[in-house]
């Protein structure tokens, strides 16, 4: 879900995140991944048995999103990788 909703449709994880080589404004910056990585959470903890994954792999991915040990959030599309 994250690579077809986010990566295939060109979410900005760089600009978004900040990891952006260029020089972008403070106005480009916004925690939109984490906050639908929150919003999953939420619908997590009210249906519990609706999702085949656990919180731990929410926790797991929102401390990776920075890390840029997984090449899915550090750049701006998949384009790049081809």
């Amino acid at each position: 879900m994250i690579e077809k909703d986010f990566v295939h449709f060109g979410h900005p994880f760089a600009m978004r995140c900040g990891l952006s080589p260029k020089d972008i404004g403070e106005d480009q910056k916004a925690p939109i991944f984490l906050q639908w990585l929150d919003t999953v959470q939420q619908l997590l903890h009210q249906f519990p048995s609706a999702f085949e994954f656990n919180i731990d792999l929410l926790i797991f991915i929102s401390n990776h999103i920075l890390s840029c040990l997984y090449g899915t959030f550090i750049y701006n599309s998949e384009q790049v990788f081809n």
